[in-house]
């Protein structure tokens, strides 16, 4: 049996209520796509056609839902004012289930809502911001500070067409609102009232005993910081923020930046910087 092209079917089968509708419909069609032997071929037809599969399928979505909840918190409560059901069914529809990783399913889930915002479907005043720092957050607690590479590029030397690019080990969020008392409200479940709007910068890392660090940053360096994702040259940054070469090289000196020689390509969770 062709193990592999199986179980991805019947994954899809249980987590897809349109795929399981194809079996149904267009058999040959929907399962071509898998390397399948003419008896996993029948097997899967007739689970399609099964009574039970629906019930999978609903606590599955209770699955995907609790994963949301659980690694998202303060960005479903503040979801509660655009009637979260109704988020989640958009993202259901759209988004089809694709595997049964928590982080990816988060990140996945982030993206849509920051796509939802950028549309105009919805308008929320903290959502993008608490979004950013909970991905972020989940981007930390994944990372390993044994895996970076020492940055050797300063002992080479670095020149404008470098790319600078935070370090893994840090992400830096930009806050329109006062962060400690945002987070505060959110913490206590809590929808936060309207307020004053600013420019609030935190720096976050993970201590060398698995522990979340926050720490509020000014303004200036705050800007830098989210400003060198890797897209940017040295120069292109010099030149926007009205830097120094130098000014880089005491960033990467403390830690913050590395220099690479060409452009990063944007990972899925490059959107929480």
């Amino acid at each position: 049996m062709t193990l592999v092209g199986f179980q991805q079917a019947l994954s899809e089968l249980v987590m897809s209520s349109e795929f399981c509708l194809q079996v149904l419909t267009s058999p040959d069609l929907a399962l071509g796509a898998f390397d399948l032997t003419p008896l996993e071929h029948q097997r899967l037809v007739s689970l399609a056609q099964t009574p039970g599969l629906g019930i999978g399928r609903m606590l599955h979505r209770s699955f995907r839902l609790s994963m949301l909840v659980n690694l998202l918190p303060k960005t479903c409560t503040v979801l509660n004012t655009q009637n979260l059901n109704q988020v989640f069914n958009i993202y259901w529809q759209t988004q089809p289930p694709r595997n049964f990783y928590y982080q990816q399913e988060a990140v996945r889930f982030g993206e849509f809502l920051i796509a939802q915002l950028e549309q105009g479907t919805i308008q929320n005043e903290f959502l993008e911001e608490i979004l950013r720092f909970e991905i972020s957050v989940l981007f930390l607690m994944r990372f390993i500070p044994e895996q970076v590479a020492g940055n050797n590029s300063l002992k080479l030397g670095v020149s404008e067409d470098f790319f600078p690019n935070l370090n893994p080990q840090y992400r830096i969020v930009l806050f329109r609102h006062e962060p400690d008392s945002l987070l505060t409200t959110l913490n206590e479940g809590r929808v936060p009232e309207s307020g004053l709007e600013g420019n609030y910068y935190l720096l976050l890392t993970i201590s060398s005993t698995n522990q979340l660090q926050i720490k509020p940053v000014g303004s200036r360096l705050g800007e830098i910081l989210l400003a060198c994702n890797g897209q940017r040259s040295v120069s292109h940054l010099c030149t926007q923020l009205s830097l120094t070469l130098q000014d880089l090289e005491i960033l990467a000196e403390r830690g913050f930046l590395s220099f690479h020689h060409q452009a990063s390509i944007l990972s899925a969770s490059d959107f929480s910087r």
